[in-house]
């Protein structure tokens, strides 16, 4: 039989940088983990051996996460945070994390929030989407909150 892991009840939470305690930002309705992609040179050459090309491993990427929250930035000051966040300038590096619904596993990432996206649907409630850059090592983590940097 097969076992999976539901992602309702994953949280995401962002260091303050003032305090240095990881605070909740609630309300998510779309969190992604990182999506990290290796980047390769073609180091071909004469003196390679048969028909096929030869790469070294060079820099990783830590990509892009996107994510959507129910925003209320009127009851919850994250919310109205995080669009500061993607507005300054310059843009700060923060330091982020996602808890899977165990408590315990998930990631730390540094990243830079950016890209506000938030449409005025009179027919719905307000979302804002933003984008976490990731900028260095993403890393999983399996001791929960506790275990953030």
């Amino acid at each position: 039989m097969s076992t999976y892991i539901l992602a309702k009840g994953s949280k995401l939470y962002r260091k303050n940088p003032t305090t240095n305690i990881y605070e909740e930002v609630p309300q998510c309705t779309i969190l992604n983990a990182p999506a990290i992609r290796q980047d390769f040179d073609e180091i071909t050459n004469h003196s390679s051996a048969g028909g096929f090309k030869e790469y070294a491993a060079t820099l990783r990427d830590g990509g892009e996460l996107a994510l959507e929250l129910l925003w209320d930035l009127i009851n919850i000051p994250i919310h109205a945070t995080m669009y500061d966040d993607s507005v300054a300038e310059p843009l700060p590096v923060r330091l982020w994390g996602i808890i899977l619904p165990n408590g315990l596993n998930g990631w730390a990432l540094p990243a830079f929030n950016t890209s506000p996206n938030i449409p005025l649907d009179f027919t719905k409630a307000i979302r804002a989407g933003f984008t976490l850059r990731v900028s260095g090592n993403p890393t999983r983590i399996t001791g929960g909150t506790a275990s953030l940097p």
